[in-house]
């Protein structure tokens, strides 16, 4: 975590989180392979970093919302 001094107030910055694959999938309550092939599909949010995948919190957050409110309508 950072802070930042800006006009007499602090600001304060956090990182992001990146998950890895193995949090990613217990996050969203399925299995590795699942996540995987969803991943290189490009229908969950992912970054491939070498040969490990990453995965914002935020985004994955989202893409859930995003899922529930397509059910619902």
């Amino acid at each position: 975590m950072y802070a930042v001094k800006a006009t007499n107030r602090i600001i304060v910055i956090r990182p992001r989180k990146a998950l890895k694959a193995e949090e990613a999938a217990e996050f969203l309550d399925i299995g590795m392979s699942s996540l995987y092939r969803y991943a290189r599909a490009g229908i969950i949010p992912g970054r491939k970093i070498g040969s490990d995948w990453r995965f914002s919190k935020l985004a994955l957050e989202k893409w859930l919302d995003a899922q529930v409110k397509e059910e619902n309508d």
